[in-house]
C-alpha cells in the first residue's frame, strides 16, 4: 500500500469526535467517588496551580440527575477553590449497565491519583454486591487486586450477609464452572473419590467399572476448573512458559506430549455427551 493509500484509508475511518463542553459548575451533579477516603486536599491544592493545563472532567448525561461527574472531582474542587463557575467537560457515554462507580474507578485510573489497597478492596466489595456470581479471578483483573484477595473479600461479604454464596461463577468469555466449597484440596488437586448412591442402584460388575468411569470424569472435571482460579495462568503462553521455567525443556515437551492426547480424549468425551462451543455458556 502507497504512502497515499495508506493516508485515504485513515482519513476513510477519522477518529470519532470528543463532547467537550465549557459546563456551569452548578448544573453538574457529583458522581459516585472510587476512593475510600474521599477528596485528597493537597492534591486539589497541587491542580489548582495549573487549572488551565488541565484535562477536562469527564461526566455522562443520565435523564434522573442530568450531568453526572464520573472523573476529576478533585479538578471540579480545584476550580470551586479558585473560584471558577464552569469548567471544560468531556460528555462520555454512560455504561450499559449503569454503573457509575465502576465507570468513575476506571476514567480515574487513568490519569488521577495512583489508588490505595483500600480503595481498590472497596471496588472489589462493590463488584461482588452486584456481580456475586462472577469469579474471583475476573474481578481481581478488573479491580487490580489478586484472586486470593477477592476470594477474602468474598468471604467477609458471605459472612456478614451483604451477598448471598453461589454455587457456581462465571469466568472470562462467560464461561461458567461449579464451586466445590466442601473439598480442602490445593488447586490443581483432584477432589477425593466417592461414593455416592452408586452402591446401592449398580451391583452388576459393569456398571461398577461404569460408575467408576462416571465418578473419575467428574473429579476430572472439578479438578480442571479450578484453572479458572489459578494466579500467574492468564493465557497458554504464560502456563507453557511457567512449565519449561520449572520442568525444564526435555520434561515440559514430555508433558505437552502427555497432554495432547489426554485433552483430546476428554473432548470428545465432552462432545459426545453433548458439548457444543459456545452452547456452555448462557
Amino acid at each position: 500500500m502507497s504512502g497515499e493509500e495508506a493516508h485515504a484509508n485513515q482519513d476513510s475511518h477519522p477518529a470519532p469526535t470528543r463532547d467537550i463542553r465549557t459546563v456551569p459548575i452548578a448544573d453538574i451533579h457529583v458522581g459516585p467517588q472510587p476512593r475510600v477516603k474521599g477528596i485528597d486536599d493537597d492534591h486539589v491544592a497541587v491542580l489548582s496551580e495549573c487549572l488551565d493545563e488541565l484535562p477536562p472532567a469527564k461526566l455522562v448525561e443520565t435523564p434522573e440527575n442530568g450531568l453526572v461527574l464520573v472523573q476529576g472531582h478533585h479538578t471540579l474542587c480545584a476550580y470551586q477553590n479558585a473560584g471558577r463557575t464552569s469548567i471544560p467537560a468531556e460528555i462520555v457515554a454512560p455504561p450499559e449497565d449503569g454503573d457509575l462507580l465502576a465507570l468513575a474507578f476506571h476514567e480515574d485510573a487513568k490519569s488521577g491519583l495512583a489508588y490505595t489497597a483500600d480503595d481498590r478492596d472497596a471496588f472489589v466489595a462493590h463488584l461482588l454486591r452486584l456481580y456475586p456470581g462472577r469469579s474471583e479471578r475476573e474481578i481481581g483483573r478488573e479491580a487490580g487486586r489478586n484472586q486470593p484477595t477477592v476470594a477474602r473479600i468474598r468471604a467477609e461479604l458471605e459472612a456478614s450477609a451483604q451477598i448471598k454464596p453461589t454455587a457456581t461463577r462465571v469466568g472470562r468469555g462467560g464461561y461458567t464452572y461449579t464451586v466445590t466449597r466442601k473439598e480442602r484440596r490445593q488447586p490443581g488437586e483432584l477432589p477425593p473419590d466417592s461414593e455416592p448412591l452408586t452402591e446401592r442402584i449398580f451391583t452388576p460388575r459393569e456398571r461398577r467399572i461404569q460408575a467408576k468411569l462416571a465418578r473419575y470424569l467428574t473429579r476430572l472435571a472439578d479438578g480442571l476448573e479450578d484453572q479458572f482460579g489459578l494466579s500467574g495462568w492468564e493465557t497458554a503462553a504464560e502456563a507453557a512458559e511457567a512449565c519449561r521455567l520449572v520442568l525444564g525443556d526435555d520434561e515440559a515437551a514430555a508433558l505437552a506430549e502427555r497432554l495432547g492426547p489426554a485433552a483430546q480424549n476428554i473432548v470428545e468425551v465432552a462432545v459426545e455427551l453433548g458439548y457444543r462451543e459456545g452452547a456452555a455458556v448462557e
